[in-house]
Formats: structure tokens, sequence, C-alpha cells
């Protein structure tokens, strides 16, 4: 971990320590943020060779993965997701195949949360590897909820995890424009089978409808209703004419107290 933040390196640091020298640089520095407020983050990766990243954390993301007795811990690649986002996007091929050869039901829980929380790093999201992994990271979800009640019998919890991972990319692959008819085809027919077994667990089950509605959807809003609802609601609590029409009774309640305090 330290290699990777040290082998990165800061791009934002100053050359020169002096504000007389970059007083120029810095305002140069916010006109080309602000032209490039738009575009989406790219990878950073510095003097990182991306291909032996992958190989190193690769073998050591399948060693924890697929051997009982590993002696890593989820730490070391939630840590690396938290630090280094835009980096990880680089394992998600690799965590997405993890759902369906990890050993354990426990190392599967760990993959979906580790893909959730990569996923949930908004600033430092990369739509560009995000639309490369995302036909894996579907056809890797769809065989892992088929696998739920046939050879897997995760936890309540496990499965609530699972679900949710899958609520967050069917979410994101469709506001980025990679969702298509056959992903929702095979995907619809799984959550269907896997609503029949969450019957027991109430929060599976609502997730599991929330997964279905999101998958039928044609078109996803994007927040938009959202935001004219709450901009409707702040126009509609208070009116210019309800302030005109309270401003005489506030002028004359006004006078009265300081009548009142004149003949005190």
């Amino acid at each position: 971990m330290y290699q990777v933040r040290v082998l990165r390196g800061n791009s934002e640091a100053a050359v020169e320590s002096s504000p007389v020298k970059t007083r120029g640089m810095a305002a140069k520095r916010r006109k080309t943020d602000k032209d490039n407020s738009s575009q989406q983050p790219q990878v950073r990766l510095g003097a990182i060779d991306a291909q032996h990243f992958c190989q190193a954390f690769g073998a050591a993301l399948r060693n924890f993965m697929e051997m009982r007795n590993t002696r890593l811990h989820p730490v070391l690649f939630n840590e690396l997701i938290e630090r280094h986002a835009d980096v990880s996007w680089l394992l998600a091929k690799d965590l997405s195949t993890a759902l369906n050869t990890a050993v354990n039901n426990y190392r599967r829980t760990q993959a979906c949360l580790m893909l959730t929380h990569l996923m949930a790093k908004k600033s430092m999201f990369v739509e560009s590897l995000f639309v490369d992994a995302c036909p894996v990271m579907v056809d890797q979800f769809v065989q892992i909820l088929k696998r739920v009640g046939v050879d897997l019998q995760p936890k309540s919890r496990q499965l609530r995890d699972m679900l949710r991972f899958g609520v967050k990319l069917v979410t994101l692959a469709k506001t980025h424009g990679c969702w298509d008819e056959q992903s929702s085809a095979d995907l619809e027919t799984a959550a269907k089978a896997c609503q029949q077994i969450t019957s027991q667990s109430q929060d599976a089950t609502t997730l599991c409808t929330q997964l279905l509605q999101l998958i039928t959807e044609e078109v996803l809003s994007d927040g938009n209703d959202l935001n004219h609802t709450s901009e409707d609601h702040e126009n509609t609590e208070i009116s210019p004419a309800d302030k005109t029409a309270k401003s005489p009774e506030k002028k004359r309640r006004r006078k009265a107290n300081t009548k009142g305090t004149t003949l005190c």
C-alpha cells in the first residue's frame, strides 16, 4: 500500500513554495479545473506499471478468495479501494470473477461489499473502466443469483449484501448506458427465482423487489424528478403573496409593542 502511494506521487503538489511565484500557477490551475469540471476522472497511475499492479494485487485477491488457509485479510483490499479507488477499478473484473470462484459464502459476500464500496466512490469513479467491466460484473452476478437456493445457502445478512450490490450495479449500468436486453432478461429470471427464497427475510424481500423494479424500468431517472419536487416544495412553503399578506399584521404588532413599551 505504501509503494502504491509513493509510486503514484502527488500531482497536486506545488513545484515552488514561494507564494509570489505560484500565484499565477494557482490562477491557471483554478481556470483549468473549472474548464475540466465536466470531464470524467481518469486513472492517475504515476509511475505504477498497470500490468504489474494487476498481477500483484490480482494474485493476492485470488489467494484471499480461493485459499481457505489464506493469511490475507479483507482490510488490505478495502483500504486500497478507500485510498486509491480509481486504480482499484483495474481489479473490478477479478473481484467480479471472485463472486463465483470464492471458497465460501463469506468470501463471496466480501467481494460484493468491495465492489459496492468501489462503485460508491463517486469522486474517483472511472466511467471507462466501469463500462469495460460492467458485462463481466452483470454476468457473474446473474450466475451467483441463480445458484442461491440450489448449491448456495447464504445467510440472510449475506444475501442482503449480494442484493445491495445488484441494486447498485443495475443503477449504474442503466445510468451510464451499458445495460442490454439480454442481461435484463437473465437477471429478471434469476431475481424472480431468488424472490421466492427470500420470503423469510423482510429486508432481502424488499431488496429483491427493488432490484426487479430497477430491471423492468425502461428509463432510469437521474434524480431530476426529486430535484423538481424539492424545488416545488421550497417554492410552496412561503409564497410572495403570503409574505405581503403577513407584512401588515407584523407592522401592526410592532406598533402595538412599541406603544406598550413607551407607556411603561
